[in-house]
């Protein structure tokens, strides 16, 4: 490939979690020699803009479920015709699958890195017919910088208070019974761990679960962990499955998700293994926890007995787990083991999986090429980042001149160091509006001319400039 650019497709929110923010952003962090140009789905789109390569991101992709899906996909369009090599990379494919196969069809993606890695048919039965090359791709890396800054809340083994902990919750019954088997699988054996004197802290309740810090000390106080594979064995192609479900809630609401899996019937979904591996399968090699888990394929050279301790499903081996459990120096080493492999290696950061990447979809080296990082909306984080009370206010502004026709007129009173009063609490504004009038007219000439969308001023969109340092 000779191209310079590559576009990154996002839908990037000033309340993103980090690791979606560091999913999107690994393209500009680690691909060096090639102009990458972030553009928000809700920001300004550079209809003409050429490019070698398009990436469009899960959260992004996440966005099917919603009535503007057709809308955003027509934003889409023109990019993904003017570039020679398209990638989606979504999540949770099993929900509303459908609108996500036609997407990846109708617009010749050639590649589909997702964390699904079975019965991708049952998902994509049209692209898979086409052809379409399906590549895994983790829900979350893990940087050897993030390790070092967790090591502060991780004590040594011998000293911590929990013996078993976990958190989990209980997946909605429309993604079929293996969505709920980690959390039942974690229940259970912490019920028979705490009968033989072991110290649990195991709970699948909304409540319980830990927020930011608090997590990291919850693992690092944590001697192991239950887990396995999460995801779904039923897959929504319409969603109707869950709009099914929570029909029956809002009349139900005190109703359990155990109860509610036996109270609503489902079908029209398709069956299969839609599990993959979860970020937590580093987070607890990271604060030094022994990790039990359903035998099954995690990462290359993840094996039993050596980088993690095996629980039968129907729990066969489990006084076998229970004497490993007790042999501290062992888990000790189990320990030291899967940190080697899941984090010492490298194999498994955001780097290592941008090579990856690049090898695979055959991103060449671009000898001549310099780096470049950018957002094609950057230029309105000037009121994003200093002021977000008048980013509100330019957004309510421009809203109040397109219902009352007024884009025109404000336009013009700008252009003219004058100011358009639409409403009363615009005077408070006015001085601000002037001083800042490019900004102003930007907005409003962007949504003139159809270049954002009426979501764009709802919806609290951020440039990636804006999001991470460059």
């Amino acid at each position: 490939m000779s191209g310079k650019r590559i576009v990154v497709l996002h839908a990037l929110r000033s309340d993103s979690r980090a690791t979606t923010i560091n999913h999107a952003a690994c393209f500009g962090r680690y691909i060096n020699d090639y102009e990458v140009e972030y553009i928000n789905i809700f920001g300004l789109m550079p209809a003409h803009l050429q490019s070698e390569v398009v990436i469009v991101t899960y959260e992004l992709a996440s966005l099917r479920h919603l009535p503007i899906w057709k809308e955003l996909v027509r934003r889409m369009e023109p990019l993904l015709k003017n570039s020679s090599l398209r990638i989606l990379m979504p999540q949770d494919d099993y929900s509303i699958s459908d609108p996500l196969d036609e997407f990846t069809v109708n617009h010749d993606f050639d590649y589909v890195f997702t964390p699904l890695t079975r019965d991708l048919e049952q998902i994509y039965p049209k692209s898979v017919k086409r052809g379409i090359k399906f590549e895994e791709a983790f829900t979350g890396y893990f940087e050897n910088s993030d390790w070092f800054n967790l090591q502060k809340f991780s004590k040594p083994f011998s000293e911590r208070s929990v013996d078993l902990g976990q958190r989990v919750r209980y997946l909605p019954p429309q993604l079929g019974e293996s969505a709920a088997r980690k959390g039942k699988l974690a229940v259970q054996f912490g019920r028979e761990a705490s009968k033989v004197g072991f110290s649990c802290d195991v709970s699948t309740r909304e409540e319980d679960a830990f927020v930011g810090d608090a997590w990291w000390q919850f693992l690092g106080n944590t001697r192991f962990t239950i887990s396995r594979r999460g995801g779904a064995s039923l897959a929504d192609p319409t969603g109707r499955l869950a709009d099914k479900v929570r029909r029956y809630l809002l009349r139900h609401p005190e109703v359990t998700m155990e109860e509610l899996s036996n109270r609503v019937t489902l079908k029209g979904g398709r069956e299969g293994d839609f599990s993959a591996i979860s970020p937590r399968l580093f987070e607890a090699a990271a604060l030094g926890v022994c990790q039990i888990l359903e035998p099954d394929e995690y990462v290359d050279g993840f094996e039993p007995w050596i980088h993690y301790i095996p629980l039968e499903s129907d729990f066969s081996n489990i006084n076998k787990v229970f004497d490993a459990m007790r042999d501290i120096d062992r888990c000790e080493e189990i320990v030291k083991s899967s940190q080697q492999l899941l984090l010492e290696s490298g194999d498994f950061t955001y780097s290592a999986f941008v090579q990856k990447f690049r090898d695979i979809t055959g991103i060449e080296a671009n000898v001549e090429g310099s780096h470049s990082f950018s957002d094609s909306s950057e230029d309105f984080d000037d009121i994003v980042i200093r002021k977000t009370d008048a980013l509100a206010w330019v957004q309510d502004y421009v809203l109040r001149a397109y219902l009352k026709r007024k884009i025109g007129p404000a336009i013009s009173a700008l252009e003219k160091k004058e100011f358009l009063v639409l409403h009363k609490q615009d005077v408070a504004w006015g001085q601000h509006a002037q001083a800042q009038s490019e900004s102003v007219i930007r907005w409003l000439k962007a949504f003139q001319n159809d270049e954002l969308l009426l979501e764009s001023f709802l919806i609290p969109w951020r440039t990636m400039s804006s999001l991470i340092a460059k």
